[in-house]
């Protein structure tokens, strides 16, 4: 009797000690986990914070878009170099739904009561010397540091069973896959697809729509402008023209929509290269029989 009550005693002793061990473990265990906690949410702190500075540091390459401050516009209104099917398009004055505000100390008498009210003639005041959020102390149209020449792209179409469509101009070589665009729009009516042969007329009676941009997207930036910054797949090209890059409308609904300040890049993808920056389709910096091969 006495050795079974000592067996227990030990299986007892055995069990506590096991018990014991198995708590500091899960101490240990839990103090690890708590080690990667911390060091997961430091990662993240650090990857948040390069996230939100990266595009401070990376310089930009040049504009793929020339014209792009619509500074040069042709006697019918369209700006130099851009062109359309099935839509209009006019460069319009910066003002223009309330794009830029004008550059004062006190609203003029002629103000308009809101942003979607302004135009060139009754401009929106944002505040003393400030222009707005888009561009706020020197513009498209004055201001402090600003041009008074630029312009600001005003798109509209009707309802048709027809292709729709604008394209901005690019005489830049290279090797482009992805393509970088930003840009500033405001869609009153209708929707904006960007890409490949968008707003062609296609087999099924609708108008292609590839990276479709919304009214409901850009109603959520400040007065209505949405900053639009991302990048798109094309075909594996050395030109961005014809329907390589096309600003597409749908065919069953009126637009009118408003771009100002487009920027094209190249991003730093795979195979992604671009030529000098004075070689361009208007301008090769070679002419044969020119230039001394054998100095």
């Amino acid at each position: 009797m006495t050795s079974v009550v000592q067996e227990l005693e030990q299986i007892k002793v055995a069990s506590q000690e096991q018990t014991a061990a198995s708590h500091v473990l899960a101490q240990e265990v839990a103090g690890k986990m708590a080690q990667i906690d911390s060091k997961v949410n430091e990662a993240t702190d650090d990857l948040d914070e390069f996230r939100a500075n990266v595009k401070n540091v990376i310089p930009m390459n040049h504009n793929l878009f020339s014209n792009s401050l619509m500074r040069s516009v042709e006697p019918e209104g369209h700006p130099t170099g851009f062109a359309s099917v099935g839509c209009s398009i006019e460069a319009v004055h910066p003002y223009t739904r309330g794009f830029e505000g004008i550059y004062r100390d006190l609203p003029p008498g002629n103000a308009a009561p809101s942003p979607e009210l302004a135009t060139e003639t009754n401009p929106y005041w944002y505040g003393r010397f400030n222009k707005g959020a888009r561009i706020r102390r020197g513009g498209l149209a004055g201001g402090w540091g600003g041009i008074s020449d630029g312009h600001i792209l005003k798109i509209t179409s009707t309802p048709a069973n027809a292709a729709k469509l604008f394209r901005l101009p690019s005489t830049s070589f290279g090797v482009f896959r992805i393509i970088g665009l930003r840009f500033w729009i405001k869609i009153v009516s209708g929707s904006l697809a960007i890409g490949n042969d968008a707003g062609l007329h296609i087999r099924n009676g609708s108008n292609a729509l590839p990276n479709l941009i919304t009214k409901e997207l850009t109603g959520t930036g400040q007065d209505g402008w949405y900053l639009y910054d991302g990048t798109i797949s094309v075909s594996e090209v050395t030109t961005i023209t014809d329907n390589v890059l096309n600003f597409g409308l749908p065919h069953d609904v009126p637009c009118e929509i408003y771009i100002g300040t487009p920027y094209m890049y190249a991003p730093l993808s795979e195979k992604a290269m671009l030529v000098a920056a004075g070689e361009t389709g208007g301008t090769p910096v070679f002419t044969p029989g020119e230039v001394d091969e054998n100095p």
